[in-house]
């Protein structure tokens, strides 16, 4: 009987990190802990992504949820997880739109119907064109990567229409692509950083860009591309690039950012992330560092 105790309480341990309460998701309950600059946010994700529809998240248990109170307000961390269904592996938050990868992979899908009435969105749109990583941009340009590690770019797709016409093949090498405000940024298996040319800025013209530049400096597994480009390394170092502007859309280099994350995403001086342990952060501030 006592062996029996023991086992479901570990259980009920792993199901409480696993899966987001429904309760204690008051905003009083959002400072858990404090890391320097970095506030913890209630809840478990193993992916976290932030846009102008708000913050959208995926548990350990493959479940997406949306945080309320963020839609067109990326500034505010929200009051608490509205969950929204099963079964994906990573979502990207962009404007009135969410793009997301399923476990059983094949499709692509997109959220319809995301407004200020219905931020969580209507339903799921399947798209033809099987990824394992997705983002779309505040414009609502998306690029991929297939499981081939080839690199794709999404034709057509805007504000004005989520799905876009088709796929364009744009290279190959990648196993992780982030495209914003900051041009178009992807990482390969072994590390090294890729920007493609001539995507500074997240044109409305939605230019494929002309051609790959190696970043030299740091070997990264995950970058996130906004008004700031933001990564992290194998040990869980974050790293911003400095110097990133119109005139040197690849910036000067890289500055160690004090905090430990395994994923990290930004938008509007507002830096999101997930540490080893699953557990979610938050840091607002106006210096990357």
């Amino acid at each position: 009987m006592a062996r029996f105790l023991s086992c479901l309480v570990m259980v009920l341990l792993v199901l409480h990190g696993a899966v987001l309460s429904s309760s204690d998701n008051s905003a009083e309950s959002l400072d858990t802990c404090n890391r320097g600059d970095w506030r913890s946010i209630n809840g478990r994700l193993i992916h976290v992504s932030v846009g102008r529809a708000g913050v959208w998240g995926v548990t350990i248990d493959k479940r997406i949820w949306y945080r309320s109170g963020s839609y067109e307000n990326e500034t505010y961390t929200g009051d608490t997880w509205v969950p929204i269904n099963c079964c994906w592996e990573q979502v990207d938050v962009g404007r009135d739109v969410v793009w997301a990868v399923p476990t059983n992979i094949g499709k692509t899908y997109y959220r319809q119907g995301i407004t200020a009435n219905t931020p969580y969105g209507l339903k799921w749109v399947p798209v033809v064109g099987s990824m394992t990583h997705v983002s779309v941009s505040q414009k609502g340009h998306v690029w991929g990567v297939s499981s081939n590690k080839n690199v794709y770019h999404r034709l057509g797709a805007s504000v004005c229409s989520s799905m876009g016409a088709e796929w364009r093949r744009i290279g190959s090498g990648l196993v992780q692509i982030s495209v914003g405000s900051g041009g178009v940024w992807g990482v390969t298996p072994g590390g090294y950083v890729y920007y493609r040319e001539d995507t500074f800025g997240d044109h409305d013209s939605d230019a494929g860009g002309s051609h790959w530049s190696q970043i030299s400096g740091r070997l990264l597994k995950y970058i996130s591309s906004s008004d700031m480009i933001y990564g992290v390394n194998s040990v869980d170092e974050i790293v911003y690039r400095q110097g990133v502007s119109s005139f040197t859309p690849k910036g000067a280099g890289w500055q160690v950012v004090p905090g430990s994350l395994k994923q990290v995403e930004s938008l509007s001086h507002v830096v999101w992330g997930i540490d080893a342990q699953l557990m979610v952060f938050v840091k607002e501030t106006d210096d990357p560092i």
